[in-house]
């Protein structure tokens, strides 16, 4: 498979004008020129480029992986000279670096980011959900089969341990790195024929000592539970819905406390969204079609009919806390006869709708104010900017994806499906690459996760509950 590629065009010229560095953080394209002796950085892509220029003739180049852990022992130096035409690469660490002289005094740069998989193989397991610890660097894979909960160490992928008794059909779990504690929520008399049933409960780990420290019952439940969890680790609050209420668990002290006046989400249909900044947690409602708003400081709850903007059923949904604006995928869009977003900014209610796809599941990047947007029944993804809402179109083969997740420091959004995973690059808005799960859908309903470490850059994937593989990426 190519490697899917960054550019950054450097020219560096022979004689001797002043340093001049791109920004660090942007692809750039310009012009330096270098006396012997002289360096530059550039960082981009996951990836840090040192050139030095020791002669008039000489360039060294020197690729350092600026998201690898172990990079002052991971270091390649290397010294070219090279006639016009000429290309020298050098690999490692996770990035590519590729030098062109094209003159006798011109020296062409180009990194490429480069994502190294591998998978990690848990026979007679079934996948329902991941979560990293990146404190201690740990996995938590949720197994169905066994109603328990695996802890992996996250880079040589060993088990650690097992911790029973969990529950089946969890779905959702969050992890505290303030605290150290994992919640993993386990739903009552779950969903369809292959998943256990769950306890109805949410479980209590702690991430470091890999055990069982508490279960929460929330309350009362009608059918089943259809647990949602919010984690904000910023107040150091887990935000609880199920088919019955909805409450808030305090880290600290893993109290839990009802709120009353929010209806609880539409079961396996909408979702959550919490934005810290305001302290405000989002419930959509498919049925009412109303965004609840609680407080998270007050636990008040109020309410905004989104039926005023003439969109209907609401499904997943996500914040911008910078814009102070909502993210919703809509089934009913006014004017057009196919889903698509509506941004909902908090200050002045003012709305807009934008895209013509199934357009979810959604992540937003607090840091580059741009939404990601999988696909479900269609064929094209979307990039949203946050500032202006102006929709660029990713296309991703025939849909399908069932999680998302996001690096923010790489501006990569992780869309899985059960045949493949999507990487997008929020810079050059489009997929960068395709990765294969190795596995044929082949029909059926299947339970899909995404985790990262945002420390480590190591992305989990699973594309298919049913194989009890995750997939390893490194971002």
């Amino acid at each position: 498979m190519k490697y899917l590629l960054w550019l950054i065009a450097i020219l560096i010229l022979a004689v001797g004008l002043q340093l001049a560095a791109p920004a660090a953080s942007a692809v750039s394209a310009g012009s330096t020129t270098l006396t012997a002796g002289q360096s530059l950085v550039i960082r981009a892509n996951g990836c840090t480029l040192h050139l030095t220029k020791n002669t008039p003739a000489v360039v060294k180049a020197k690729c350092v992986a600026s998201n690898n852990a172990n990079v002052a022992r991971a270091r390649v130096d290397t010294k070219v000279v090279l006639d016009a035409g000429q290309s020298h690469k050098v690999e490692a660490n996770q990035c590519r670096l590729n030098v062109t002289k094209n003159t006798l005094t011109i020296v062409k740069v180009v990194c490429v980011a480069v994502f190294s998989t591998t998978k990690i193989t848990l026979p007679g397991t079934q996948l329902t959900a991941l979560a990293a610890y990146e404190t201690g660097n740990k996995l938590f894979a949720a197994d169905d089969n066994s109603e328990s909960v695996l802890v992996l160490e996250g880079t040589t992928y060993q088990k650690l341990a097992t911790i029973p008794n969990v529950g089946g059909a969890v779905f959702a779990m969050v992890i505290n790195e303030t605290y150290g504690k994992v919640y993993a929520a386990s739903d009552l008399a779950c969903c369809t024929s292959g998943i256990t049933p769950g306890t109805g409960k949410v479980a209590v780990i702690d991430a470091s000592t890999n055990q069982l420290i508490k279960e929460i019952d929330p309350g009362e439940h009608y059918s089943f539970s259809f647990f949602l969890l919010g984690h904000d680790e910023v107040h150091d609050k887990v935000y609880v819905t199920w088919q019955g209420g909805v409450g808030v668990i305090d880290v600290a002290t893993d109290q839990f406390i009802p709120i009353v006046g929010a209806d609880y989400p539409y079961p396996y249909l909408d979702k959550m969204a919490i934005n810290t900044v305001t302290n405000q947690i989002f419930l959509p409602h498919f049925g009412t079609d109303r965004l609840y708003i609680i407080d998270g400081g007050t636990l008040a709850v109020s309410f905004f009919d989104l039926a005023t903007t003439r969109g209907y059923e609401p499904l997943d949904i996500v914040a911008n806390e910078k814009e102070n604006k909502v993210y919703l995928t809509m089934v009913d869009v006014p004017g057009q006869g196919e889903m698509g977003i509506l941004a909902l900014d908090m200050d002045t209610r003012k709305y807009r709708f934008v895209g013509k796809e199934d357009l979810e599941p959604l992540v937003f990047n607090q840091k580059s104010n741009q939404l990601f947007a999988g696909v479900q029944v269609g064929s094209r993804g979307a990039i949203v900017d946050g500032e202006n809402n102006a929709l660029t179109y990713v296309p991703m083969g025939n849909g399908g994806v069932g999680a998302g997740n996001l690096r923010t420091a790489t501006n990569h959004a992780y869309f899985a499906t059960t045949d493949e995973t999507y990487i997008v690059d929020g810079a050059l808005k489009k997929v960068v690459k395709k990765i294969p799960s190795g596995f044929n859908s082949g029909g059926g309903i299947f339970v899909w996760s995404v985790a990262i470490n945002q420390k480590t850059g190591k992305v989990y994937v699973v594309n298919n509950d049913h194989k009890g593989v995750i997939q390893v990426i490194q971002d």
